[in-house]
């Protein structure tokens, strides 16, 4: 049973403002340096890919145990603040999947023995966590569901639910496809760059798709926006097949 935690207005209301700071400000300050970084070409030979990495690092648990607990909070902003945290779990879950897709850029671009070195024991531990994530930001949202929530707050509730499936089902995947490539290596197999290449509009369109949950997770989508992720989630499921 998770322990419960109380805290004051002022103890609950600096907490909501580290949550929105992490959201709106840290965490994409860190996705945009590792973006231009990997805009710049080779990620396996990147040092500013690399440092970026590094200080998105800074933002994360140092443990490769993930938990979540569920607080009571004694005040009118509770249920509020219990999704604001999911929220800023979902994001923290985006980013791990999103490296999950930098390492198979790097294995298709270069099947050498350093990316077993250097990627393959990390790939095993980022699936890992990602399990832990999607099990315990759900028996959060699970728990958030017993709250008093408005129409509107369940259904943001429901949807979220179905990204941390999504995110999971994303993140093996890529486990299975680092796998493969890992396997491939230790066994010489030969390619031709072209087919090694196709997996690379996957792994776009897959980021297009992570980086519109980080942006528009504590959103109000509009019409359009839900199109556009419907498109997506389409496009990457095409691929899988």
């Amino acid at each position: 049973m998770s322990e419960i935690n109380y805290y004051s207005e002022e103890g609950l209301q600096k907490l909501k403002d580290e949550l929105r700071h992490l959201i709106a400000v840290e965490r994409p300050a860190a996705a945009a340096a590792i973006a231009e970084a990997r805009d710049k070409g080779d990620l396996s030979e990147n040092a500013e890919y690399d440092a970026a990495k590094e200080a998105q690092g800074h933002l994360e648990k140092t443990s490769n145990v993930y938990k979540l607990e569920f607080t009571g909070l004694l005040t009118k902003d509770s249920i509020a603040t219990h999704i604001i945290q999911a929220e800023k779990a979902i994001a923290d879950m985006t980013d791990v999947v999103t490296d999950m897709f930098d390492k198979i850029q790097i294995g298709v671009t270069k099947r050498n023995n350093d990316f077993i070195e250097k990627y393959g024991e990390a790939s095993e531990l980022a699936e890992d966590y990602a399990d832990q994530m999607h099990e315990q930001i759900t028996h959060y949202l699970i728990k958030c569901e017993g709250l008093q929530l408005t129409e509107k707050q369940l259904n943001h509730v429901s949807n979220m639910i179905q990204i941390v499936d999504e995110l999971e089902n994303m993140s093996d995947s890529c486990y299975g496809t680092i796998m493969l490539i890992k396997r491939s290596i230790e066994k010489k197999m030969k390619f031709q760059n072209e087919d090694m290449e196709r997996l690379l509009p996957y792994i776009e369109l897959a980021r297009q798709f992570l980086q519109f949950i980080r942006i528009n997770i504590n959103k109000q989508l509009t019409a359009e926006k839900l199109e556009l992720a419907r498109e997506l989630e389409d496009g990457i499921d095409a691929f899988r097949k």
